[in-house]
């Protein structure tokens, strides 16, 4: 048996030694090379359409703001076109300070409070036209600076500024860092220079939005490019919402960290932005003229890209084979059109993928050849080991010792591949039957008591639980409402019971999903608020809160503030008084010989006593 074993072991260690070491050397290498040269590459385009992400995210975000101007104010203008009070508002809000010229006054830059709101970094300048700044006009440009108002804080942010420019040489702008309409020329065309001219019927018929060409924006000195939405109406043109964005910022996010080169080009033969050996000792411009440059490397960079560009169906290009050097790697940038494009050193990448292939044939031959040294060094234990063991395992059997085999007491030789491995597999089989049988058995019990306890949990859950809003229900406010009353009232507990102000307008207008995800959110500001409390959806848009507090005073003061963090979630409402969604609440405490039943009368007493006090208030018995 020892010789028939040795030969067996020998013989395998001869055939998969020569086998490994032959085909790890050659096959190995030559997979690894291939695979660490296609994962340089994805690994570079990966890159590139994360900077190309990251720069593009804000023109995109403009995209989609202006279509919320041009809906909200179209909205408006359907519906308030030709007030008398948007027409007195005009005529108090802007000054002539030169003939045919009017300005929109300082104090809504500074900040003034007007009309229930507050206004606050507008400027407007209606320069000289020949349209006659009739009613209609002046509603327009009212309601032009409403909407800049409601939407430009929000977009402050993302954005240089927001601004409206009117065919009738008007622009109207949020910016907090400059009052511009003050500071405009007085004899200022807008309707002449390419940014707003661009948005002009007769010099845009299909009526598209754009992007604009760079341009150096003075009061701001910063290059700036700016996307225009122009809004018609019964085949007339009303005005344009724009975004300006700054440069400077997303071309860092495009060109900066990293080893390989960067470039960014527009489709009109000009350099963006490029890595800083193509720009440096050069005064920054905004572009740089391909045609002009003494670079040919830029110029042969635009010229292989221009052949196959990538477009918005296709928005990656891989250059492999273009350049004897170099690979180029370009993406579409969404909006503006640009090409970012990577370029890296072939002789770079195939030097990292010829190192990575050599650590791996060198560490896979270093296994074999380890492999074999032990294998010969350990030879005569492996054959004589095992069967040593397996003689103990038999004195074990004799003296009945079953459970010290199936527990693994003694060592056996269970994943030699040979008659002594199967051998050794069969006596634990056979020791092991009746204990596993018993552990089976026992592992089955105990798995379905758990799986029995998740679901009765799962299923009190459900009992309680508000699917839409995640907060408790009605039946366990019942429940908990019943056990307070039993307790007594060791501790005072309030009441708080609020309903969404005209809700089901707010469903009519914006949709029953719009008022699911409202629902939502106004639960979301309860249990942050509601610390150490429970909050419960009452009915459809009721909410209820239990709160232990130390007075009547204690709970009107922390219903005031849920009040308050709703209205400040600004969830815009145009069919309410408000404009935006708000609740009004009533407010009780639990007193000693109170019931469910009474409670909940007298809480509800209370919400109706704040809907007839005009709603968005609190009210208490």
């Amino acid at each position: 048996m020892a010789r028939t074993l040795s030969t067996q072991l020998l013989s395998r260690i001869t055939l998969w030694s020569a086998l490994l070491v032959t085909l790890t050397t050659g096959f190995a290498f030559w997979n690894t090379y291939q695979r660490e040269s296609a994962e340089q590459v994805a690994e570079l385009v990966d890159s590139a359409e994360q900077r190309v992400s990251a720069g593009s995210a804000v023109f995109i975000e403009a995209e989609k703001t202006t279509q919320v101007f041009a809906d909200r104010f179209l909205t408006r203008y359907q519906k308030q076109v030709n007030q008398p009070h948007l027409i007195e508002r005009f005529d108090a809000w802007f000054e002539e300070r030169e003939p045919g010229v009017w300005r929109l006054r300082t104090p809504y830059f500074d900040g003034a409070f007007a009309f229930e709101r507050w206004w606050q970094y507008l400027s407007g300048f209606v320069g000289r036209s020949d349209a006659p700044l009739d009613a209609e006009r002046k509603s327009r440009i009212m309601m032009s600076l409403s909407v800049l108002q409601e939407f430009g804080p929000a977009w402050e942010h993302n954005f240089a500024n927001t601004h409206v420019s009117m065919p009738e040489n008007v622009l109207l702008n949020y910016w907090p860092q400059s009052n511009w309409g003050q500071s405009a020329r007085a004899d200022l065309d807008m309707t002449a220079y390419s940014v707003v001219g661009s948005t002009l019927q007769q010099n845009n018929p299909e009526r598209r939005p754009n992007w604009t060409g760079l341009y150096f924006d003075e009061t701001a000195l910063d290059w700036v490019i700016t996307f225009q939405r122009p809004i018609d109406w019964n085949g007339r043109h009303l005005l344009t919402p724009s975004h300006d964005v700054f440069l400077t910022s997303v071309i860092e996010t495009f060109i900066a960290n990293s080893t390989a080169d960067h470039f960014v080009f527009n489709q009109k033969k000009q350099l963006v932005a490029g890595s800083p050996e193509f720009t440096k000792n050069k005064e920054y411009v905004g572009v740089i003229e391909l045609e002009e440059t003494e670079i040919d490397e830029l110029v042969t960079v635009y010229q292989v890209v221009e052949q196959a560009a990538p477009t918005a169906a296709d928005p990656v290009k891989i250059y492999l084979n273009e350049l004897a050097d170099h690979i180029l790697i370009a993406v579409y940038v969404p909006g503006t059109q640009w090409w970012h494009v990577t370029r890296t050193s072939k002789k770079s990448l195939q030097a990292e993928a010829v190192v990575a292939s050599l650590w791996v044939a060198a560490l896979g031959a270093f296994i074999l050849l380890t492999t074999v040294l032990i294998a010969w060094i350990f030879i005569r234990n492996q054959i004589t080991k095992p069967i040593r063991q397996l003689e103990k395992a038999a004195n074990y059997i004799k003296q009945g010792k079953y459970e010290s085999i199936a527990n693994r007491e003694i060592q056996l030789p269970l994943q030699t591949d040979n008659e002594i491995g199967l051998l050794a597999n069969t006596v634990v089989d056979m020791s092991s039957h009746i204990s596993a049988e018993q552990e089976f058995l026992e592992r089955e019990v105990k798995k379905r008591t758990a799986e029995l306890e998740q679901a009765n949990q799962k299923l009190a859950m459900m009992a309680h639980a508000d699917g839409l809003t995640a907060l408790l229900n009605r039946r366990a406010l019942d429940r908990d409402l019943q056990a307070i009353c039993r307790a007594g009232v060791a501790q005072k507990t309030a009441v708080i019971m609020a309903d969404v102000d005209f809700f089901k307008l707010y469903n009519d207008t914006y949709g029953h999903e719009a008022g699911d995800i409202a629902l939502q959110r106004i639960a979301g500001v309860f249990m942050n608020l509601i610390v150490g409390g429970r909050v419960y959806r009452y009915g459809g848009e009721e909410i209820v809160a239990l709160a232990t507090v130390t007075s009547v005073d204690a709970a009107l003061k922390r219903a005031e503030k849920l009040r308050a963090a709703i209205q400040n979630l600004t969830i815009p409402h145009s069919t309410s008084s408000y404009a935006t969604i708000t609740v009004s609440i009533g407010v009780t405490l639990i007193e000693t010989d109170d019931t469910p039943e009474t409670v909940l009368r007298r809480v509800d007493k209370s919400l109706y006593e704040a809907k007839k006090a005009g709603r968005n208030t609190v009210k208490s018995q």
